[in-house]
């Protein structure tokens, strides 16, 4: 019967500074989502992607007030003004993981590894150590997609695979 390891301090921490981080993109990305829903709402479309409402948001907040009242305008400024917050508290954390991952042993190895980059590695380094629990490739493999009985173990496993596939799946694009 294989034991779960205990997490060190480090890697619990590292694995808040992820959540912290995907919690904080969440909600950036609900953000812009809603001013794109409100300039839709007016007719106003932006081609999709974060660079093309942020270059396009300048105009649009100029536009004139038959188009676009000044209270939507207002709001929309509110709503670009949390958007610039929560990107800069994104970087902030991104260049902490980074510094951390360029520091570890671990993460440089996994680093070498084509399309894997300091996010990715910090995950995994986070969620598996050093990954000596693992006989071969095809034990990480399985524990990737296991399913707990346990709703806790259940709901911690779902999300250090979310995690771990989502960087996976951004490196590959």
């Amino acid at each position: 019967m294989k034991f779960v390891v205990t997490k060190t301090a480090d890697q619990l921490d590292l694995q808040a500074l992820h959540r912290v981080r995907a919690r904080l993109v969440r909600q950036r990305t609900g953000i812009i989502n809603q001013i794109r829903a409100f300039l839709l709402e007016r007719s106003i479309a932006v081609r999709q992607g974060i660079r093309f409402l942020r270059a396009e948001l300048p105009r649009i907040l100029a536009m004139p007030p038959d188009v676009l009242s000044p209270r939507m305008v207002r709001i929309v400024e509110d709503l670009a003004c949390d958007w610039r917050r929560l990107d800069e508290r994104v970087e902030g954390l991104s260049n902490e993981i980074e510094t951390i991952a360029r520091q570890d042993a671990g993460c440089e190895r996994l680093m070498s590894v084509p399309g894997i980059g300091t996010i990715i590695s910090s995950a995994m380094v986070a969620a598996i150590g050093a990954g000596d629990v693992f006989t071969k490739g095809r034990d990480f493999a399985a524990w990737q997609c296991t399913q707990a009985d346990n709703d806790a173990l259940k709901e911690a496993s779902h999300r250090v695979q979310r995690t771990v596939a989502r960087h996976q799946l951004q490196s590959a694009v």
